[in-house]
């Protein structure tokens, strides 16, 4: 049976490796989500290479961009089965006494809102799947109980606040088959973490290669059950504290 996903920021890093990886599945149907689908970059050989692939504009800090790819989507499917929320941003790694407020801001805006205007638009979809699964990709910074000793404010509350609203979802709609969770991707080598592993956490780079994150985030979701959701999950299939 066909399954409908959507993966937004599809254009680079981990979300280009889960493109590249869902694309390969014949029983995928693929939408991919980027700023400007006249700047795929190495997306454009995906799409290029497999029919079952279909590109949408989603830029996370204009709200009516979720309503209008989700518009896109659905003259296509009038379903989806699962919706990745990878898309985002992670630029400021200062300590919280010294980053601007507006920094944070800007995180939260693209972040949070960003992820939460595509839950809204993407329900109808995911409802009418019966069963599907909302996956938001976030970060083990946004866990309050661990206490993540690096200079991670601007990403982390801005994270933090998204996996409260993965667990708002869960809690509001499991009842209409919906499983969601947050899912920490790691320490992973793509052009945010080339920067944040020396600047914010003290290493020359991180050890997770795309192709591997993305390989153990599909598994995943694909091992998710109903008792999945409400949960902080991991790439590798751990779980995380809140």
């Amino acid at each position: 049976m066909t399954q409908y996903w959507l993966v937004t920021g599809a254009n680079r890093g981990i979300g280009l490796a889960l493109a590249q990886q869902l694309a390969e599945r014949p029983d995928v149907v693929l939408f991919v989500s980027v700023r400007d689908t006249s700047k795929l970059g190495e997306l454009a050989k995906v799409v290029a290479n497999h029919r079952n692939v279909h590109p949408v504009q989603c830029r996370l800090e204009v709200i009516a961009d979720a309503k209008n790819a989700i518009a896109e989507i659905s003259k296509v499917t009038d379903h989806l089965d699962v919706v990745v929320a990878n898309a985002g941003i992670a630029y400021n790694w200062e300590p919280l006494a010294k980053v601007d407020p507006e920094v944070v801001r800007e995180h939260f805006t693209v972040n949070t809102l960003g992820t939460f205007a595509l839950f809204q638009a993407a329900l109808p979809l995911m409802k009418k799947a019966g069963k599907s699964k909302f996956v938001a990709i976030t970060t083990e910074v946004a866990a309050l109980t661990l206490n993540i000793p690096y200079p991670v404010s601007a990403v982390g509350i801005s994270k933090a606040a998204t996996n409260y609203l993965t667990n708002r979802i869960h809690t509001e709609h499991a009842s209409d088959g919906i499983i969601a969770f947050p899912l920490n991707p790691g320490g992973v080598k793509t052009d945010i973490g080339a920067y944040a592993a020396p600047t914010a956490f003290g290493v020359e780079e991180f050890s997770i290669e795309p192709e591997d994150c993305a390989k153990g985030i599909i598994k995943v979701i694909d091992n998710a059950t109903a008792a999945s959701g409400g949960h902080f999950w991991q790439w590798d299939g751990k779980e995380l504290p809140w």
